[in-house]
């Protein structure tokens, strides 16, 4: 076994004070060296020796066994060699740092990712994360959501250990004018990262949800703030919500008819890092046709991908519903519709919801 020493204890951790709770953020704060000694094809140990400690220090003064320290980081093993030290063995399905960096093909999005055991919203953090000046491709993952809410306000059901809740903090450099694009951009980028992903004949519903054989899989919340100058956008935080382990039974009632789940469209066990990293891929192809004003060729794509176009859909405004036909999208992402008996208008996103006459698509 090759032993190797990534950590000082003293100076990163007794200098960081690190309560008792916060002691597990030992393990994203070294993420990228670990990613990068198990891409060299090294056993990564936590050591014990002259150098080293034993412990790492609390805010009360207390000494925590790094075992300790360690347990509980959903699913991190640690394997402790006598006079050695302490081997940190990824769990299968993780989602920290080093599980998305390794083999991370995209050149911004997902390199800096802040993962939390628990949080009350990954919008909401990456909000603040973005207002504070966070790059470009910055990610936040939670593995549980406790106020996770999707579009139109409506709520999202994040349970432990059985979804991706991420949000992507995006800075496009898009004028305000074509904001709205960034919406169809992100839900193509979704959408074809799932099918290389996964195998799985994955289809847009307009404007931004993931399907597959008439359930939901994904759903999205795009949050943005304008420049200061209020001529462009600053930045864009992508909220996205994939089901990933999900049976039938672990839904709510209410959506058990029209929710799905990857492993359940592909009979297999998925690996959610994977999912993760061939989205961030995608998404950030996608924002690049954007950026570089290729527009109509990311709506073609989209468009090719639609679960909604030539269907018969029944239009929910807050006032009024009515059934239509969808004939195409416009240029800047609005769904055209023509009503019984009347004209083709457009439909935007924040106004209205669509379903299918028979059924959610």
């Amino acid at each position: 076994m090759k032993v190797l020493a990534i950590i000082d204890m003293q100076k990163d951790f007794i200098d960081g004070a690190l309560g008792t709770k916060e002691a597990v953020a030992i393990v994203p704060k070294v993420a990228a060296r670990l990613a990068q000694a198990r891409a060299d094809g090294e056993t990564v140990v936590f050591t014990r020796d002259t150098h080293h400690a034993d412990y790492l220090s609390t805010q009360e003064g207390r000494k925590l066994p790094v075992p300790h320290c360690l347990e509980g980081t959903d699913g991190w093993q640690i394997d402790a060699a006598p006079r050695v030290g302490y081997k940190l063995i990824s769990p299968e399905d993780g989602l920290m740092p080093m599980d998305i960096y390794d083999g991370l093909e995209s050149k911004a999005y997902g390199r800096n990712v802040e993962y939390h055991r628990e949080i009350n919203s990954t919008n909401i953090r990456a909000r603040e994360l973005a207002q504070q000046g966070a790059p470009d491709g910055t990610l936040v993952i939670g593995e549980t959501q406790t106020a996770g809410r999707g579009r139109l306000s409506r709520s999202w059901v994040s349970p432990a250990g059985t979804g991706i809740y991420m949000s992507l903090i995006m800075r496009p450099g898009l004028p305000l004018q074509r904001l709205a694009l960034v919406t169809p951009a992100v839900a193509l980028g979704v959408c074809k990262g799932l099918r290389a992903a996964c195998g799985i004949d994955a289809r847009i519903k307009w404007p931004n949800d993931i399907v597959c054989e008439g359930r939901k899989l994904v759903g999205m919340l795009l949050d943005a703030q304008a420049s200061t100058g209020m001529d462009g956008v600053e930045w864009v935080v992508a909220g996205i919500g994939i089901n990933v382990h999900q049976r039938i039974d672990d839904f709510p009632e209410d959506v058990r008819g029209k929710a799905g789940s990857l492993d359940m469209l592909t009979g297999e066990k998925c690996v959610r890092a994977q999912v993760v990293r061939a989205v961030m891929a995608e998404i950030e192809r996608a924002a690049g046709l954007l950026i570089s004003g290729r527009d109509d060729d990311m709506m073609r794509e989209y468009a090719e991908l639609s679960a909604t176009l030539g269907k018969r859909v029944c239009v929910i405004a807050s006032d009024k519903s009515y059934e239509a036909d969808a004939i195409r999208l416009q240029s800047d992402g609005a769904l055209v519709v023509r009503p019984d008996g009347g004209d083709e208008h457009p439909v935007y996103a924040g106004d209205v919801s669509v379903r299918g006459i028979m059924g959610y698509v």
